[in-house]
């Protein structure tokens, strides 16, 4: 059976800016005014999915298309399309290390669901305004709901969950049952911003008439900040 996509809208929906977000409320406007670090950091990388698993380290002071040097598996048991996945995997962290992206704009409707001594958790719906997005992805888009953590203190996104409501299908003879995806941010050092610590899409459901549960896993590590070459 060929693999279903567990990334169907997935990059879509966390390019920033995705979300259509405003809210008067103090932790928003703070989430708003944070500004993209340009501090640099090396980091390794681990992959878990239910097809493969891979270890990595990523530079990015290293020109592009040659800042992932993949470690594991050796260069004789990677499958044919590992370079090809690679090389994309690398474009995504190129893109996608920070948190604060995330939580630049929050649509007007989301709700505050939760609060504690340091965070807020508000619900929203996302919305998918990338131009290029296929009908497909618009329409898984329309039945996602998020639920964005910030910091208190300084606004900072702390986690992000995404998570599909009711059945879907993408193809004929393909239904996909359930979709989640939990985004888990860190600081880099103590007080510091956010990055991408982990990220987990789930997805299960049934493609010509045999059911299927599919899982991507990725957790950064080691972080060391370096300065550009």
């Amino acid at each position: 059976m060929k693999k279903i996509s567990i990334f169907v809208t997935l990059v879509t929906i966390l390019s920033a800016p995705v979300f259509g977000f405003a809210s008067d409320s103090i932790w928003l406007e703070r989430t708003r005014a944070l500004t993209e670090p340009t501090a640099l950091y090396t980091y390794d990388v681990d992959y878990d999915s239910d097809e493969l698993r891979a270890k990595a380290k990523y530079d990015p002071r290293l020109a592009k298309g040659s800042r992932l040097t993949v470690i594991e598996p050796a260069a004789g048991m990677r499958p044919d399309d590992f370079d090809k996945g690679a090389a994309e995997f690398e474009t995504e962290l190129d893109e996608g290390f920070w948190c604060n992206a995330m939580g630049k704009e929050i649509p007007a409707d989301a709700k505050l669901v939760e609060e504690t001594g340091s965070t807020v958790t508000y619900t929203f719906k996302p919305e998918n305004d990338d131009e290029n997005a296929s009908a497909t992805d618009k329409k898984f888009a329309k039945k996602l709901i998020g639920h964005i953590t910030l910091d208190k203190n300084d606004g900072a996104v702390m986690g992000l969950r995404l998570a599909r409501e009711g059945k879907f299908k993408p193809a004929a003879f393909i239904t996909i049952r359930s979709f989640e995806t939990i985004i888990t941010c860190a600081r880099t050092e103590l007080g510091g911003p956010t990055y991408i610590m982990s990220s987990e899409t789930r997805v299960s459901g049934k493609a010509m008439f045999k059911d299927f549960k599919q899982y991507e896993i990725r957790k950064l590590s080691n972080l060391q900040r370096v300065e550009a070459k």
